[in-house]
């Protein structure tokens, strides 16, 4: 399906730019060339990047008294299995502490189709907001699937448009979808601009 060249081109950019801020040298140094683009490791474990939503990275998913401890009522596995850079956690692991699962098996690859999980994803994201929870929407670094569910979350929900929604969250956590993510998502886009 077509996308817009142009909002893909944009977002990309804002997201290199933004990435590339935080990742300049000593004062005075010259700017080295990077040959590849790569997202730089989120400072933090997780962020709040939207009221009740948070994203972040594996190692705090699996900690369940934390994660309670946050407030935690629901929880998005962006990248449920067992190859890696994925997570085997399942609704049996957190039923004991009440927290409820969706889980996505999500491979963070420019290929990878996301956009069969945007409209479930979504839906349970906001049935947890309307019943006051908090969501923890996580992947193995809190990077690209994850950021990429919580826009799609944005644009279906909240009908913000896809820039508005990355720099929202980027604002928030150091996010970098790949380009295959952020192609599914101007698609989606499209499709919800010609649906009004």
């Amino acid at each position: 399906m077509a996308y817009s060249q142009i909002t893909f081109s944009r977002v990309r950019e804002y997201l290199m730019n933004a990435n590339n801020s935080g990742l300049e040298g000593p004062a005075g140094a010259q700017p080295t060339v990077m040959m590849f683009q790569f997202p730089a490791s989120p400072k933090d474990d997780y962020n709040e990047v939207y009221p009740g939503i948070i994203i972040g990275n594996k190692e705090c998913s699996k900690n369940k008294k934390q994660l309670k401890a946050m407030g935690v009522t629901h929880l998005v596995n962006c990248c449920q299995g067992i190859k890696p850079n994925q997570i085997d956690s399942d609704a049996t692991y957190f039923r004991n502490v009440g927290i409820s699962f969706h889980g996505i098996h999500a491979l963070d690859h420019s290929s990878y189709n996301m956009s069969p999980h945007f409209n479930s994803a979504a839906n349970f994201i906001d049935k947890a907001l309307e019943s006051n929870g908090k969501v923890y929407v996580h992947c193995s670094m809190g990077i690209s699937r994850s950021a990429t569910i919580v826009l799609a979350f944005l644009l279906l929900k909240r009908n913000l448009c896809l820039m508005e929604a990355v720099k929202m969250i980027r604002s928030k956590r150091e996010v970098f979808p790949n380009e295959g993510f952020i192609r599914q998502l101007c698609i989606l886009e499209g499709s919800l601009q010609a649906s009004k």
